[in-house]
């Protein structure tokens, strides 16, 4: 295993300033034995601040968004809709009064309704783009296409993990622990 702190004008450069004043990239690579496979976990990876205090990575989608919620793009007010799919659902109650034409009676009832409508016809005016929101669904595709993937893997890997913090620590070193079922290391890492 082998990781080491991104420098501030690599992650501008990468990603964006922003990300390099909240948070700091650390890049990791693993080397597999060729006899066993290794599971990468982002989880089993933490950033010693020092000897008691852990930072644990966030997800891209964390880092990108800085604590805002994302749209959510199958609500119509925020996104338009998906692609061009368009899906409207409807449903209600209905209370009414009629005469049986058999009996001759008055009747009173109590229906409900739904419905669910799918279609890709255009709309007629389309919501506004939001370049803020487009921008920073890139900087969420870019930051996953780059982060160090999950899962069990038998050849060398590598990719970035992201934790929260300024990018200059009060200690000279910061120190990224690896943890996983009984076995540990510590790296030590600094600060360029």
């Amino acid at each position: 295993m082998a990781a080491s702190i991104l420098p501030a004008a690599q992650v501008a450069r990468i990603f964006s300033s922003a990300v390099g004043k909240k948070y700091t990239v650390v890049e990791i690579a693993v080397y597999p034995q060729s006899s066993r496979g290794f599971e990468v976990a982002a989880l089993d990876f933490a950033l010693k601040t020092s000897p008691d205090d852990r930072i644990y990575s966030v997800t891209p989608e964390q880092v990108a968004w800085q604590g805002k919620r994302a749209p959510n793009p199958s609500d119509p007010s925020s996104s338009g809709g998906l692609g061009g799919i368009h899906v409207t659902t409807e449903a209600g109650i209905a209370v009414g009064t009629r005469t049986n034409p058999t009996t001759g009676k008055t009747e009173h009832g109590v229906a409900t309704y739904e419905g669910v409508a799918v279609d890709n016809r255009p709309r007629s005016s389309p919501p506004p783009q939001s370049t803020s929101t487009d921008s920073t669904y890139v900087l969420e595709g870019k930051l996953r296409g780059l982060e160090l993937q999950e899962g069990q893997t038998t050849r060398p890997i590598s990719g970035y993990l992201y934790f929260p913090g300024p990018k200059k620590q009060k200690t000279a070193a910061l120190v990224l622990e690896y943890s996983r079922s009984g076995e540990r290391a510590l790296l030590s890492l600094r600060n360029k």
